[in-house]
């Protein structure tokens, strides 16, 4: 997978999750109007967004020369790492706590991101830097591997079947779970450790229609609408790797996407305030102006932070000021 495809994959999955988020109001009025049915199949379509961040994060990594270095440059990767997205964390959770939901205990916000609906993402994510060193060196095979498929396992068991809304942390056992999943898959597959076969690119339509009919079959057992499209089923994670295995084999080679890459993750954080701000737009016409303002505001946030290393700090540019070079440049050009 090259640069290319990457930056387009990271791209995509934005899109793919502010329209999620600024028609959630259509969406969870299916099966009851057309416009409904229509929403939730794009949707549905692109719910593997959050889990394609993920794999890209992994895959990004141990293509890095930086990070290929032995030995592994752990404190010069933390410093990377929490550069981009600590400070931009904390910041929006604290805004969002004090905001929104200044009952809830402190810690729990900033924990397990709980503070708005999207900060578990970079919780999540932090935590899969965090055991990025011991990750890099799990071998696909052997006793280690299997240990991993079986924590995977137990937190997959776990939050099918004891973890309910009541639950605290409600929502984890599932997040580590895909989550360790696809980082995993990501690293081994920046290693060249295993290759998803170039026959899934058929299996898309399948994919697409079983994680539509386990959408369909959920709604109709009665489940709240939001709850049976969520991300962390088994039916997306399959949907989702089909479409890495489709990027891998697209012919795109435009070298001039990396900026706008960069700025998704400043997107993803930054969207939910302009959703507030243009919450009495139409849906549709709030799904252009959150998307192009977000990016557009992103984008613009990233030039001054390179320029205003302040700036920069607060705005996700930290893993520049902090060693100098960002991991995310990872992939390889030409491969």
């Amino acid at each position: 997978m090259n640069r290319s495809q990457t930056d387009l994959l990271r791209i995509l999955s934005a899109v793919a999750i502010v329209f999620n988020h600024t028609l959630w109001e259509s969406f969870i009025q299916f099966p009851q109007t057309t416009e409904s049915f229509f929403v939730a199949f794009i949707n549905q379509s692109g719910k593997g967004a959050v889990l394609f961040f993920i794999y890209l994060s992994g895959y990004a990594f141990v293509r890095h020369p930086m990070l290929q270095m032995e030995p592994f440059p752990v404190r010069r990767f933390y410093l990377n790492r929490l550069g981009r997205i600590a400070p931009l964390y904390l910041l929006s959770t604290l805004i969002f706590y004090f905001w929104k939901n200044p009952d809830l205990p402190l810690a729990e916000a900033l924990l397990l991101g709980s503070a708005h609906f999207h900060l578990y993402f970079l919780a999540l994510i932090l935590y899969l830097y965090l055991l990025f060193p011991l990750l890099r060196r799990l071998p696909v095979r052997g006793p280690w591997a299997l240990t991993f498929f079986a924590v995977i396992f137990a937190l997959l068991v776990s939050g099918f079947f004891l973890e309910g809304p009541s639950t605290p942390g409600y929502g984890w056992f599932l997040y580590a779970a895909f989550g360790l999943f696809f980082f995993q898959l990501g690293i081994w597959a920046g290693q060249e450790r295993i290759a998803l076969p170039e026959t899934a690119i058929r299996l898309i339509p399948i994919g697409l229609a079983l994680l539509w009919l386990d959408f369909e079959v959920r709604a109709s057992s009665g489940m709240l609408i939001d709850q049976a499209g969520r991300v962390w089923r088994p039916a997306v994670a399959l949907f989702s790797l089909f479409c890495v295995a489709a990027v891998r084999r697209l012919p795109w080679e435009r070298r001039d996407l990396k900026h706008a890459a960069r700025a998704t993750f400043l997107v993803y954080v930054i969207h939910p305030f302009f959703m507030e701000a243009a919450f009495m737009l139409e849906p549709k016409v709030r799904f252009v102006v959150v998307l192009v303002s977000s990016f557009v505001l992103a984008w613009a946030l990233s030039i001054l932070g390179r320029r205003f290393p302040a700036i920069g700090l607060i705005f996700g540019e930290g893993d520049h000021l902090l060693t100098g070079q960002s991991p995310q440049a990872g992939p390889d050009k030409n491969r």
